[in-house]
């Protein structure tokens, strides 16, 4: 993976909130930031998209530079499937809600403008199962469902929704 594909690393920096806020609004189009908060032991990485780097790019970046010396993130240095992985896990997280709407998966560009965030720890937690184990990650990323969508089993569960339970009683100031 290309570092050249995501521009403006800098080292890591401690922000507080307010910081961290205006960092990131800051950001140009095709710039990453790497910051940490009051966390010690956990860092976000920030990417303003530039119609041409997916999220795996970004979190391939991030392990590759992996600021806190985390030896889970080593194992999984160049290895395209954890970087993918990890990104379809961050694009379901509630700050990529905006980009899986609109289809975004791990290996299509991030918009123009459009913010990507991922933080370390949400990342380790996804890949841990798997450290040493890359024929299972790359069975898991075969097997997970598009970014928003549903799987068979959840479209069963979910079923009717649009009609009201059955002989159930209902609130009328619901």
């Amino acid at each position: 993976m290309s570092e050249q594909s995501v521009q403006g690393l800098g080292a890591v920096r401690k922000l507080d909130p307010t910081q961290y806020e205006d960092a990131v609004s800051d950001l140009k189009n095709g710039e990453l930031s790497i910051s940490q908060g009051e966390d010690p032991n956990d860092i976000t990485v920030d990417f303003r998209g530039d119609g041409v780097t997916a999220p795996c790019k970004v979190v391939a970046r991030l392990i590759d530079v992996n600021p806190l010396g985390d030896p889970l993130f080593e194992g999984f240095k160049g290895q395209e499937e954890a970087a993918k992985y990890a990104a379809e896990v961050a694009l379901r997280g509630a700050k990529n809600f905006h980009l899986r709407k609109q289809g975004i998966n791990a290996e299509t560009p991030i918009p123009a403008g459009e913010l990507f965030s991922a933080k370390q720890s949400d990342l380790k937690m996804a890949l841990a199962p798997f450290k040493g184990r890359i024929n299972e990650l790359r069975s898991a990323l075969a097997n997970l469902d598009p970014a928003g969508g549903m799987s068979k089993g959840q479209s069963k569960t979910i079923g009717n929704i649009r009609s009201k339970g059955r002989n159930l009683p209902t609130d009328p100031n619901i």
